[in-house]
């Protein structure tokens, strides 16, 4: 009895003392958690090996609503949402802690039709100007100025329907005019429409505009312009060089046109000195004369962004040699005006081979849906014409009497050819009608004298 009580005491020491030990030997608390606090390393109980212990290091984040702290491990503190700051009608309000802009926009402050920010009521305008509705579209044009103020507000609304152009002439000649402020929605400015207007220092022109005529701003000598690289720039506040409107010289020999301008006026005209210029993919209009007399230009491409060229926009760029065009004629897709030469001078169709330049080799075309009637008609010059996949059509004497023309290729977009479509091609040795094509015009290779090929 008294062996078996001690071996039951022994056995329960025992187990006592392997308690005590598991207790001493497991870690402390701390650090589990990845440090002790006093910056030591501790053991990684998992694989043995000293990892650091980690610091919290805070970066200010926000979104449009608030702002808070983050660590790059995800841990977030002192979230807030976005306070301080005045909004304007111009600029929302800026949080004072992130900066961030947040809110709306403090709505206009009209008086007397203007706000503090300077911006018009889109209904006000200045006495005397004359408006004229335009019954095919049911909005109005302004067609003359009568009025006596310095300055003019043309609005962006008249009788509850959309101001969307200035006339050809509409306000020439207002020699005591001093600025102009035009509303946004105003697309088209009309030729000659400022021109004469010897005391305008100033003009807003909207980035709704898209279109301008010849020479709208024509003897305006006390106006401002916005310049740089040597190009003089009329446009707003949030574009500044909207509408390239000249240059500093006429000696120029290359030309750096700005990313952000859309319209290009009768900027080069007489830099007969221009070897080089390339046009950026913002613009989507050449006005009217832009580059005539620069006759040492010897080949210019026109990007797909540009809708509509001016008359005369090439006028004696005597040196051309080839040319990338988006279309043929005045518009992309017109109906008028359709014809090459357009673009050279020639307001008809029988005056081409007077205007285009006997230099011009090489055209390549990039767009537009046909080829119009007597598009290059008597373009003798020419040798070569490339036509976009984009053309379904070619109209009636599209290329007659182009009798130096020995290379063109008709795509397989192409469904009819037009009556007297090539007549005349006497340098076209050989031609390859697609299946594509479902009529043919009659006479459409007549007096093709060197065509020894037709692939049909």
């Amino acid at each position: 009895m008294k062996n078996k009580l001690i071996k039951l005491l022994t056995l329960i020491l025992l187990v006592l003392m392997l308690v005590c030990f598991a207790f001493a030997c497991t870690p402390d608390s701390d650090n589990l958690d990845g440090g002790s606090g006093n910056g030591e390393l501790n053991q990684d109980i998992n694989d043995g090996k000293e990892t650091p212990e980690h610091t919290h290091s805070y970066v200010l984040k926000y979104d449009s609503e608030k702002h808070w702290e983050e660590c790059e491990c995800g841990d977030k503190k002192d979230s807030a949402v976005h306070s301080g700051g005045t909004a304007t009608c111009e600029k929302k309000a800026k949080c004072y802690i992130c900066e961030q802009e947040y809110g709306d926009l403090k709505s206009h402050n009209y008086v007397n039709g203007r706000c503090e920010c300077l911006k018009y009521e889109p209904t006000y305008y200045t006495d005397g100007l004359v408006f004229t509705l335009n019954s095919s579209t049911d909005t109005y044009s302004v067609t003359d100025y009568t009025g006596s103020s310095a300055e003019v507000v043309i609005p962006s609304l008249y009788q509850d329907k959309a101001v969307t152009s200035i006339g050809d002439d509409a306000l020439k000649y207002c020699s005591s005019l001093t600025s102009v402020t035009i509303g946004n929605s105003v697309t088209c400015i009309g030729s000659y429409a400022f021109s004469g207007c010897s005391s305008l220092t100033s003009i807003e022109i909207p980035n709704s505009v898209t279109s301008i005529g010849e020479a709208p701003f024509y003897a305006c000598d006390s106006l401002t312009y916005n310049t740089k690289d040597g190009l003089k720039y009329l446009g707003n506040s949030s574009n500044p060089y909207l509408y390239l409107a000249d240059t500093e010289s006429t000696s120029i020999t290359t030309a750096n046109i700005d990313d952000n301008c859309k319209l290009i006026g009768p900027a080069f005209s007489g830099c007969s000195s221009l070897t080089c210029i390339q046009i950026p993919n913002s613009v989507t209009c050449i006005g009217s004369y832009a580059f005539s007399g620069c006759s040492s230009l010897t080949s210019i491409q026109i990007p797909n962004s540009v809708t509509s060229i001016g008359s005369s926009a090439f006028y004696r760029c005597s040196s051309l040699e080839s040319m990338i065009i988006p279309f043929v004629g005045a518009t992309l897709n017109g109906k008028s005006n359709t014809h090459f030469g357009y673009i050279f001078g020639a307001y008809s169709i029988s005056s081409q081979d007077d205007f285009v330049p006997t230099s011009l080799k090489t055209v390549i075309i990039t767009g537009g849906e046909n080829i119009g009637a007597a598009a290059f008609a008597d373009c003798s010059s020419l040798t070569s014409i490339e036509i976009p996949t984009s053309v379904t059509s070619i109209g009636s004497s599209a290329f007659y009497n182009c009798s130096s023309l020995t290379s063109i290729e008709i795509p397989n977009s192409v469904t009819s050819i037009g009556f007297a479509a090539f007549f005349g091609c006497k340098s076209l040795t050989s031609i390859e009608i697609p299946n594509s094509v479902t009529s043919i015009g009659s006479s459409a290779f007549q007096s093709c004298d060197s065509l020894t090929s037709v692939t049909i």
